[in-house]
């Protein structure tokens, strides 16, 4: 529910854990928890006013200089009002070293998701059983994204994608994130029912008699 101070529940949580030395993995598809990392450990306003946004000022009659004062203050007072000083934030800085990964972007540290697309080295038939339960992962992962909860042995979905995929690892191939269509030229399914898959038209079409 929004507005209902799950964000700031959280905010404290990782605080006090990191306060008592425990190691912290938060998973954040918004982006809050990364506010985390602003620790002024002096409270200074200089600190603060790095962080303004010089139009948001602006718009509120201030310069970066002046809204970072502002900020120092009033976080100043509402620590003092818990009984906590620039000293406690410092001592908080200081314990945990922090990182953050950014899947797909590179604003923090990258992320790769798609390294297991790679071919596996060595036979695939010598490590058969281990890539088989890697693909259903990657599919069961890929379908995930798009809401759909897919039996691995019934879905036509999950089948497809999982054809697919050993499609590629099988011949040592692999697939490439970047490459729209892996599969060109080569269908992964060699037979629908009594049909043999024909390649693929100029268009990309796949027709079967």
């Amino acid at each position: 529910m929004t507005g209902s101070g799950k964000t700031g529940l959280a905010i404290d949580l990782i605080e006090e854990a990191l306060r008592q030395g425990i190691p912290v993995l938060a998973i954040d598809p918004k982006g809050d928890l990364a506010n985390l990392l602003l620790l002024f450990d002096r409270l200074a306003p200089e600190q603060f006013a790095a962080w303004v946004d010089p139009e948001t000022a602006r718009r509120q009659g201030q310069t970066p200089e002046q809204a970072g004062a502002e900020a120092a203050a009033q976080w100043t007072k509402g620590l003092a009002s818990w009984g906590l000083t620039a000293a406690d934030v410092a001592d908080l800085r200081a314990r945990h070293e922090a990182v953050i990964y950014t899947p797909g972007s590179r604003a923090g540290v990258p992320l790769g998701m798609l390294q297991s697309l790679e071919a596996p080295k060595g036979s695939f038939d010598a490590q058969e059983e281990d890539l088989r339960d890697e693909i259903a992962g990657i599919v069961a992962g890929l379908l995930g994204l798009v809401g759909i909860e897919a039996d691995p042995l019934r879905s036509r979905e999950a089948i497809l994608l999982g054809d697919a995929h050993r499609g590629g690892l099988a011949p040592g191939q692999g697939h490439d994130p970047g490459d729209a269509d892996p599969g060109r030229g080569r269908p992964a399914l060699r037979q629908a029912g009594r049909a043999a898959a024909s390649r693929p038209s100029t268009r990309g079409a796949t027709a079967s008699r």
